[in-house]
């Protein structure tokens, strides 16, 4: 009898465990979405799905656990900014490897460029001699009519409407041709410095032509993220006022990018800095873009290592993620002395 109890106590205790496992092992239930976009929810998770994000509901199915793989929503929302400074960098390099080849195909050499710059320079001193001449008739017609509406004046008649009429609207003439000449030599001046910067920028195009044909973004290039775990993703971006500020942050931004990179410097325009992209395994090439806001610009410094598993494990290491984290304060340091000013390459200390 008394082994007979016994039994029944040892099946009843097996069963009650069986119950038990069966309510732990349910107890946690895995929501997760496969490559083909499936949600599922399963009590057992698939190994492939083991460092992906998921989610995992607890017996109260109100609580809800951050697991490892998921991102918190500050995490999303700096991604979110990463990938729009990136976007809005790729739209400026577009436009700027756009603006070369249109350079490369309109002109076959400098002579060329130099050519067309006197023809628009022959053209703009044409406009200025015949709105010149124009003033000078204009200050015939004022002088005449002005002797005029003297002579009256002095006889003691009235001066007529229509000759005080003709005066100011002589006068309002002048002055307008005068602010056209003003226009046409500031046009003069405007175009012989964007032909310089063309002619200095299709030198540089020449000799590097085989560097115009690697497109950043492609072979040559990777935007590896931080995986140390410490910070997370760095986005090394400093906003200044629209202005000298500004144009001071740029002469910094190149020194940094030249003290830092190890690929030399190959675009160097109003908008884009960029050195070469990467040839060896330790090479760190480096891309800083003025983003024009409404009431201030955005300077952001990106680094593409060489899409190797030596070049990606380079991206992601300490030495890259300091040269990313010190990038803003090294601006911000500069803007406070003076330019020129201790402009060489100041230390990068890594993050806590």
């Amino acid at each position: 009898m008394h082994a007979t109890n016994s039994l029944r106590f040892f099946v009843l205790g097996l069963s009650a465990a069986g119950i038990l496992w069966g309510l732990g092992a349910r107890a946690e239930t895995y929501r997760w979405t496969d490559e083909q976009g499936n949600v599922h929810y399963s009590d057992q998770l698939p190994p492939e799905q083991a460092k992906k994000p998921r989610e995992k509901f607890s017996q109260q199915p109100w609580k809800k656990e951050l697991q490892e793989g998921e991102k918190s929503a500050e995490q999303l929302a700096r991604e979110r900014q990463l990938k729009e400074l990136r976007a809005q960098q790729e739209r400026l390099l577009q436009e700027q490897r756009d603006s070369d080849l249109s350079l490369l195909r309109t002109y076959r050499s400098e002579d060329d460029l130099l050519a067309a710059l006197q023809g628009k320079l022959q053209m703009m001193d044409s406009q200025v001699k015949l709105t010149e001449s124009n003033q000078k008739r204009q200050e015939e017609i004022l002088s005449r009519d002005q002797q005029r509406a003297a002579d009256l004046e002095r006889q003691g008649h009235p001066i007529p409407k229509n000759l005080l009429y003709s005066i100011e609207t002589t006068r309002r003439e002048k002055t307008k041709l005068q602010d056209q000449i003003k226009k046409l030599e500031g046009d003069k001046q405007a175009i012989t410095q964007r032909f310089t910067k063309d002619i200095e920028r299709f030198k540089a195009l020449q000799l590097r032509q085989k560097d115009l044909s690697q497109a950043p973004g492609s072979r040559g290039q990777l935007l590896a993220e931080d995986k140390s775990g410490r910070e997370g993703i760095i986005i090394s971006a400093v906003a200044c006022s629209i202005g000298a500020v500004c144009d001071k942050a740029w002469v910094l931004s190149k020194a940094y990018v030249r003290d830092h990179a190890t690929t030399p410097l190959i675009t160097e325009t109003e908008k884009i800095l960029q050195t070469a992209n990467p040839a060896e395994d330790g090479d760190i090439a480096l891309t800083v873009s003025r983003i024009a806001g409404k009431g201030e610009d955005i300077l952001f410094l990106d680094v593409r290592c060489r899409s190797s598993s030596l070049g990606e494990e380079l991206c992601r290491g300490d030495k890259v993620r300091d040269i990313r984290a010190g990038f803003k304060s090294f601006i911000e340091a500069g803007l406070t002395r003076p330019l020129g000013e201790d402009l060489g390459a100041a230390p990068v200390k890594s993050a806590p």
